[in-house]
């Protein structure tokens, strides 16, 4: 829905756009000594293939997006007492999801159930370091025979992006109090769990709301040194333009008044004032 708006907008960040762009304006004006369809038709179609070719990268980026959404994870049924294959875009806060060994986290997981009381992950993906981190059960009398009957509330607080700060406390009355949580009980998305078979986890943010999303910077326009530099260029050459227009205006209705009743022909009618000189102005 963005593409077409944000495509023209950069493109307009670019001086020779804005240039030609007030050239095809006045072309279309009464006193333009030229026909506006070649400009037009040639800025329209500069415009139309810059736009062609980043409609291409957005679209490659929507294929990664989809790909990354339908990837499979396991997510527990109620009804049926069992783990379900499910896309990642189909988890919700709140479900319980399974994540098998080498398998990468879909949403940001409250650990509450492993074979052992400590998993291990590799955060890489989130800050870069190879070095396996450990992460702790938040209770552990969750085992695997008690997961389909497990049942509770989770206090957390409203997303952000700090990796190292987040307080979180489970209620159940299957647990004989509630357990407060901290970041060592989170597995968050893009972190892989390793050395451990399996574990299970609630899910607590998904998304956008993820830490690993909103910790992601916003990509830039592309603008190339060469183009920063030639917008530079072209600002002089528009200032040297400027002043040479100036001088041709002022000299046009010099010329004007002192030829117009030999030069007939040209029919030149009307005073030589402001007007005047502001339509030769656009006119050069």
């Amino acid at each position: 829905m963005t593409w077409a708006p944000l495509s023209l907008f950069n493109q307009f960040k670019r001086a020779a756009n804005v240039y030609f762009l007030a050239i095809t304006v006045l072309t279309t004006l009464p006193f333009s000594p030229k026909r506006p369809a070649s400009m037009i038709g040639t800025f329209a179609l500069v415009l139309i293939f810059t736009m062609l070719k980043e409609a291409y990268e957005d679209y490659q980026r929507y294929k990664s997006d989809n790909e990354l959404n339908k990837r499979n994870s396991h997510r527990m049924n109620h009804m049926t007492s069992s783990f379900e294959r499910c896309q990642w875009a189909e988890i919700k806060v709140g479900d319980i999801v399974k994540v098998e060994k080498d398998e990468e986290i879909p949403a940001d997981l409250l650990l509450i159930s492993a074979p052992k009381d400590i998993v291990f992950v590799s955060t890489m993906n989130l800050d870069g370091e190879t070095n396996l981190k450990d992460r702790e059960l938040v209770t552990n009398t969750v085992k695997d025979q008690k997961m389909f009957r497990f049942n509770g509330t989770v206090e957390a607080d409203a997303p952000n992006p700090n990796l190292d700060v987040w307080e979180g406390k489970l209620i159940s009355h299957q647990l004989a109090k509630a357990k407060p949580s901290t970041p060592k009980n989170l597995l968050l998305r893009g972190c892989t769990l390793k050395n451990t078979p399996y574990c299970f986890g609630i899910c607590l943010y998904v998304g956008n709301q993820t830490k690993i999303m909103m910790n992601q910077k916003k990509a830039p326009a592309k603008v190339s040194n060469l183009m920063r530099l030639m917008n530079k260029l072209l600002y002089s050459v528009f200032a040297f333009q400027f002043m040479i227009i100036v001088v041709w205006a002022s000299l046009s209705l010099v010329w004007m008044a002192d030829n117009r009743d030999t030069h007939i022909y040209l029919d030149i009618q009307g005073e030589m004032g402001p007007v005047r000189w502001i339509i030769q102005f656009f006119t050069y």
